[in-house]
C-alpha cells in the first residue's frame, strides 16, 4: 500500500544527438546538497537560539534528544517536562473506561481550543501584516511629493547660505580702541 502513494523518480532524457552541452552544474549535486543542509541546520539553530527553543538538532533526522533534564510532573501537559509516552502508559495503566472517555472529551476540547487559539493569532499576524503593507503602499504614494518637499528645501537652505556668506557682519572694535577714539 505505501508504494502506490511513494514518488515516482524520472528523470528526463536528453537526445543522444544534441550538439550543445550543458556548463551549468546540476544543482542537486551531493555537495551542494550537504551545504544546503549545513546552511539549513544554522538557521535551524538561529532561530531556536533566538526564540529560546531548547532541543539538539539530530543528524539522522530522528526524534530530538534533550541532554537537559527539565524539572517538572512529566505526567502533566501543562508542564514543560511532559512526556506524551509516560502519561499514556500511565494513563491506559490506572484509568477505568469512562474516566479514559472523559479524558479524551476533555484532550480533545483543549486542542480545539487551542487550534482555534492558533487560527486567531494567525489571523491576527495576517491583519497586521496586511496593515503594514498598507502602510508601506501609503508611504511609497506619498514618496514623490515628499521628494520635492525636500528637494525645494534643499534649494532654499542653499539660497540662504550664499547670502549669508555674501553678508558681512561689521566688526567689533576692542574697549580699549573704541575709548582711544573718542577722547580727542
Amino acid at each position: 500500500m505505501s508504494d502506490t502513494f511513494s514518488p515516482r523518480t524520472t528523470t528526463p532524457s536528453l537526445p543522444q544527438s544534441s550538439s550543445v552541452t550543458s556548463r551549468t552544474s546540476t544543482p542537486n549535486t551531493q555537495a551542494d546538497l550537504s551545504e544546503r543542509e549545513k546552511r539549513r541546520a544554522q538557521n535551524r539553530e538561529n532561530l531556536r537560539a533566538h526564540y529560546g527553543l531548547q532541543g539538539k538538532k539530530s543528524d539522522t533526522g530522528d526524534k530530538q534528544s534533550e541532554s537537559v533534564q527539565v524539572e517538572g510532573d512529566p505526567l502533566d501537559p501543562d508542564s514543560p517536562a511532559f512526556s506524551p509516552e509516560k502519561y499514556y502508559k500511565h494513563l491506559i495503566a490506572t484509568a477505568s473506561l469512562p474516566q479514559l472517555l472523559r479524558e479524551a472529551t476533555t484532550l480533545s476540547t483543549d486542542v480545539k481550543n487551542l487550534n482555534s487559539s492558533r487560527h486567531a493569532l494567525v489571523y491576527n499576524h495576517h491583519h497586521q501584516l496586511f496593515a503594514a503593507g498598507d502602510t508601506i503602499s501609503t508611504l511609497n504614494a506619498k514618496t514623490p511629493q515628499l521628494q520635492v518637499i525636500v528637494n525645494s528645501l534643499q534649494e532654499r537652505f542653499d539660497e540662504i547660505s550664499k547670502l549669508v556668506e555674501n553678508v558681512s557682519f561689521p566688526m567689533e572694535r576692542p574697549e580699549s580702541s573704541e575709548a582711544a577714539e573718542s577722547t580727542p
